[in-house]
This record gives C-alpha cells, sequence and structure tokens, in this order.
C-alpha cells in the first residue's frame, strides 16, 4: 500500500522571503529555539502526528495532510513543515510531499 502525507506551510502575512536553503531552516538555534518555543511545539506536532498517521495506516488510508500557518512573519511555518515532513518520512518510510505554497517550493520525500 502506498501512502502519501503532505505536509504544508503557508503564510498569511509575508514580509520576507524564506525558503529551504536559508540558514533559519538548517539552524535552529538561529531563530526559533531561541525563546525555547518551538522545541516543545514540535514534540506535541510529533506525537499528534505520530498517532494519527499509526492508526490512518491501521485502517489502510493512504493520504493525510498537516498544514501549518503563520500570522506573524516569524515563518515558523515554514520550520515546521519541513521538520514535521523530516521526521514523518524517516519514522515511517513513506512518501511525503512538502509545499511551502507561498514560496512556490514542492519537494517529495520518496517511500523508502
Amino acid at each position: 500500500m502506498a501512502t502519501s502525507l503532505t505536509a504544508e506551510a503557508f503564510t498569511i502575512q509575508d514580509d520576507t522571503n524564506l525558503t529551504n536553503n536559508s540558514q533559519a531552516l538548517t539552524n535552529p538555534l538561529l531563530t526559533f529555539s531561541k525563546d525555547g518555543e518551538i522545541i516543545p511545539f514540535l514534540d506535541a506536532v510529533y506525537a499528534l502526528a505520530d498517532a494519527h498517521i499509526a492508526r490512518y495506516m491501521e485502517r489502510g488510508f493512504t493520504n493525510l495532510m498537516f498544514s501549518f500557518g503563520c500570522t506573524g512573519g516569524q515563518h515558523r511555518s515554514v520550520y515546521s513543515a519541513q521538520h514535521l515532513a523530516e521526521h514523518i518520512h524517516q519514522k515511517f518510510g513513506v512518501e511525503v510531499v512538502l509545499e511551502h505554497r507561498e514560496q512556490g517550493i514542492h519537494q517529495t520525500f520518496a517511500a523508502k
């Protein structure tokens, strides 16, 4: 059975451009973890996602979508979607389609 999960990031208000190659995505200590807020947030997101993905797979579902939005221009949605996509791919080995809608970036992690 092929399972495809989509993690999508979008911004409601976007003051600057952030892409997958931006330093803030590759180095979480630069911005988002300085205040300590993003790590516990992502831990909770991972736990929720893991429980739902496991149950969806047990039930034979093949598509599930997670979305993040950002209103403050801090781009946590992009960072969160990227890290969730990587987490899901590593843990479940399924295909994950990552869309950074506002940045026009599409990335697919092939099923293992």
